[in-house]
């Protein structure tokens, strides 16, 4: 099956732009609008976001995808975790469609599909951009009807998480915390090597709650500075990660950005 190299989304002062060239695809650019590029512009970008090869290191350059796996390379944060009772604990999707559609009133709309023959999972990624700039991430995952070797296994699925990959000038982290007297206090800290993690285990999801995860230019404020931020729309137990590797994540990438409901016990189908 044939897909167009690069698909973007624009609305709002604000570019999604996917490559859909490979065997998953990739976030090429979550941002500010890149305007209307010629088809060699299109092409730029997709060669510029490939990783290089560092020493000591693979052959083939790990690559963060849509929906980063092991079999790809990738050693940060996973998109989801789980396995067959014990076994076909790395998937390894592959592209199988891709619809995309503009919005009435603006916007656009992006769902890859991936299909996981390793636990015989198929994987729909959603990505909505609305008139406002604003974008939505929506995942499902589906357990069809196996190879006779595999019918008989449940799938446990223990999580699943939405991730995005920033620039490398996304340098500082604001998030929230607080209590009942003093609710969605803010807190900086720089972007280090390593994964800056935040889970909410009340429920509701708390007065402690991050909110949103905020990755900007060091002294971004209301006035000055770019930023990007994610919040789960989900009221319940959270799970919010900014992580850089030392290999970066790809191109002009270095942090990664991810988002997922979580700490609630694994789940099988």
């Amino acid at each position: 099956m044939d897909f167009p190299a690069v698909v973007p989304l624009r609305a709002g002062g604000v570019s999604v732009v996917v490559g859909l060239a490979g065997q998953v695809p990739r976030i090429l650019h979550w941002g500010r609008d890149l305007g209307e590029l010629s088809a060699d512009g299109w092409e730029a970008l997709r060669f510029t976001s490939v990783p290089a090869t560092l020493n000591n290191a693979v052959d083939v350059p790990p690559v963060f995808s849509l929906w980063p796996t092991e079999s790809e390379g990738w050693l940060g944060t996973q998109a989801h975790e789980g396995h067959l009772e014990g076994t076909a604990t790395a998937p390894h999707p592959r592209l199988t469609g891709a619809e995309h559609s503009e919005t009435p009133g603006g916007g656009a709309k992006l769902v890859v599909r991936l299909a996981d023959d390793v636990s015989d999972v198929d994987i729909a990624v959603t990505y909505r951009l609305d008139a406002a700039g604003v974008l939505a991430v929506d995942t499902a995952m589906t357990r069809r009807v196996g190879t006779p070797l595999k019918s008989g296994l449940r799938y446990h699925l223990a999580g699943v998480s939405a991730m995005l990959p920033l620039p490398r000038r996304a340098a500082e982290i604001l998030d929230f915390t607080g209590k009942w007297c003093r609710e969605r206090a803010p807190q900086r800290r720089p972007v280090t090597f390593g994964s800056y993690v935040r889970e909410v285990r009340r429920g509701k999801p708390g007065h402690d709650s991050p909110y949103l995860l905020t990755v900007g230019t060091p002294g971004f404020g209301f006035r000055s500075g770019e930023v990007w931020a994610v919040h789960v729309a989900w009221s319940g137990n959270q799970r919010y990660v900014a992580e850089q590797l030392p290999e970066g994540a790809g191109g002009t990438h270095a942090v990664v950005l991810a988002a997922a409901n979580c700490c609630g016990q694994a789940r099988s189908a």
